[in-house]
């Protein structure tokens, strides 16, 4: 009677797991949707229901093959069962320290691991996957907005590609499947390129509160990357005021020169703070501590000098590495589809921003300060090759709309009209 007593408990847990995954997917599903079509609505070019759906598949399938395959789960990692160890002790109010992670922490943890607790609140013992599926609607809803902000920025064509680019990306599609920070922090990219392209093109005021919103999803979660998505908008709002806009055709400089003083202002502060640079350097020695096969070169950026001269290496080794012979187990071996896909597309980038410079400087600027914002931020903050594969795919979403957007139109009469400077 215990035996079935336990099969029947297990069958009961399966079911309800089930459930809980199916209300997320619903949920996520219309979440999906009603963005699409807030946003669709008056761009009547954009069209990438497919691409999205595609994405949506595509994240599903991926998270469930590594869950159901025994010998491809280890390759998630760790983080995962700490992240849930923080989202129970949050449901129970145990303090379980803040690691350095996110501004908000009102029991130690950071944002990502509320939104755990949240959902391990509604749906209790439910397993993992319902929590991976709401990960993945909000990666996808990411999708959506950077393809909207290509839209406005370059046309329906560059936005369908944008899409359809992304849904297929391989460290998207694996990242966006784990219960970890990237999620979110690809849904304040997303954010923070949708509102960038609202200011850029119109200087809308709804896209400063996107960005607000962008920027303070990240100081949550990776504050250091909501201080470069912070720059990012200030570079953005910046050129945006030097843009001659609307029926008067007038230029707001005053917007301008106080993006550039903060953002001056800002830079400087954050090079000149002793404590911030320490927390690098001790950073950088962490790696250097723990040397491995992906141990990226350790560099010194205890001081302003140091990290001005050392970045140009970091920054090598971020975007490039690992090459396919520095990889030692399976978890690395899957890397190296992700970092040929990476190579491919930096390559392209190189290449359609020399031969379509005008295009770069008129239409692609708020995404051209994401990606440098991003790729600062996110290289300096390691020294792990394997760790830069899982950054890189934040910045990877900027090259690919960057790609997107330089690529030349097949019809020009139904390309997007050059944004006025």
């Amino acid at each position: 009677m215990r035996a079935l007593g336990s099969v029947v408990l297990g069958e009961d847990r399966t079911l309800y797991a089930i459930l809980a995954s199916l209300i997320t997917v619903v949920a996520m599903g219309w979440l999906v949707a009603a963005v699409l079509d807030r946003l669709g609505r008056s761009r009547p070019e954009l069209r990438i229901g497919q691409p999205v759906l595609l994405a949506a598949a595509a994240r599903v399938l991926c998270a469930a093959l590594f869950s159901a395959v025994p010998a491809l789960q280890h390759v998630r990692g760790t983080d995962e069962t700490q992240f849930l160890s923080e989202a129970n002790a949050i449901l129970h109010g145990v303090a379980i320290g803040n690691h350095g992670n996110g501004i908000w922490s009102p029991s130690g943890g950071s944002l990502h691991s509320y939104v755990f607790a949240g959902q391990i609140k509604i749906f209790g013992d439910a397993g993992v996957f319902h929590l991976r599926l709401a990960q993945i609607g909000l990666g996808v809803v990411a999708i959506v907005l950077v393809a909207v902000a290509v839209y406005d920025l370059a046309g329906g064509r560059a936005a369908r590609l944008t899409a359809w680019l992304l849904a297929v990306e391989p460290s998207n599609v694996f990242f966006s499947g784990l219960v970890h920070k990237e999620a979110l922090l690809l849904l304040a990219g997303g954010l923070l390129i949708y509102g960038g392209a609202q200011v850029y093109t119109r200087r809308r005021p709804v896209g400063a509160l996107f960005i607000a919103v962008a920027v303070m999803l990240a100081l949550m979660i990776r504050p250091y990357v909501g201080i470069a998505l912070g720059a990012a908008a200030l570079a953005i709002a910046a050129h945006a005021g030097l843009r001659r806009l609307g029926p008067w055709r007038r230029r707001a400089l005053v917007l301008s020169a106080a993006c550039v003083v903060l953002l001056i202002g800002g830079t400087a502060y954050v090079l000149h703070r002793g404590d911030i640079l320490q927390h690098l350097q001790r950073s950088q020695d962490s790696y250097s501590q723990n040397p491995g096969n992906l141990t990226l070169q350790p560099i010194d950026v205890s001081t302003p000098g140091h990290l001005i001269s050392n970045l140009p290496v970091r920054l090598g080794g971020f975007l490039f590495q690992p090459f396919p012979w520095q990889v030692g187990d399976t978890s690395q071996r899957f890397g190296v589809l992700g970092t040929s896909v990476a190579w491919v597309l930096l390559a392209t980038l190189v290449v359609l921003a020399i031969a379509r410079r005008r295009v770069l400087v008129t239409r692609a600027p708020p995404l051209v300060y994401m990606f440098l914002a991003v790729t600062v931020a996110y290289a300096l903050s390691t020294g792990n090759a394997g760790t830069g594969f899982r950054y890189r795919t934040h910045v990877l979403v900027a090259v690919c709309a960057l790609v997107c957007v330089l690529m030349p139109e097949r019809v020009s009469r139904r390309a997007a009209p050059v944004p006025a400077t």
